[in-house]
């Protein structure tokens, strides 16, 4: 599957999503058209978050809708967000399955070559991410290193544990926590740099 970039009338938002799987059985490819205008910008943001890349993110996006669109017939309508959730999933999977091949394998010898001794520090209060503006969060998100990354958004973005984040990309539960805190630290420090140099 691949998109004609083609304009198409915008969906009344109410009930859009019920709209849109009654067209997956009858009408698939009017039924991703739909998809691409409501929903493309909000996948690419996942998958930026995630690569920090956006060039990549659209490459990774593409594969995301491909996977989507071929596994169409699986989809099951529960109510409003359940669309939007499925494609949610396939784009942060194929955003990690990236990952994976490339550098998040890494992460457990980095942790154990230099935190052998340190204390993991317990979860703190990270409301303040909520404070900021969107699109600079994003664009912070995106710039942090690969490991550091990758775990701030799926344990705060996405709620995933850290019992969950060490199975799914194959590293120990402690370096995710570490990763964890490590982001946090850099993304706070990276935030003031950015209020002082706007005053």
């Amino acid at each position: 599957y691949h998109y004609r970039e083609t304009k198409i009338e915008c969906m009344d938002p109410v009930n859009s999503e019920q709209i849109i799987a009654s067209l997956l059985g009858s009408d698939p490819e009017k039924a991703f058209q739909q998809i691409y205008e409501l929903y493309a910008r909000r996948l690419l943001g996942v998958a930026f978050r995630y690569v920090g890349d956006r060039e990549v993110a659209k490459d990774l996006f593409q594969e995301a809708i491909c996977k989507a669109y071929n596994a169409r017939n699986t989809f099951k309508y529960q109510r409003e967000g359940s669309l939007i959730a499925w494609l949610k999933r396939i784009m942060i999977n194929e955003c990690i399955n990236h990952l994976k091949s490339f550098y998040v394998r890494m992460v457990d010898r980095y942790d154990e070559e230099q935190q052998r001794a340190e204390e993991v520090p317990q979860d703190e209060e990270v409301g303040w991410l909520a404070q900021l503006d969107n699109d600079l969060l994003m664009e912070m998100i995106a710039g942090l290193p690969d490991g550091y990354r990758v775990v701030l958004n799926m344990y705060v973005i996405e709620g995933f544990s850290h019992k969950e984040i060490a199975a799914r990309l194959g590293i120990k539960e402690r370096s995710s926590s570490s990763q964890y805190h490590r982001a946090k630290l850099e993304l706070k420090r990276r935030i003031e740099q950015w209020i002082k140099e706007q005053e």
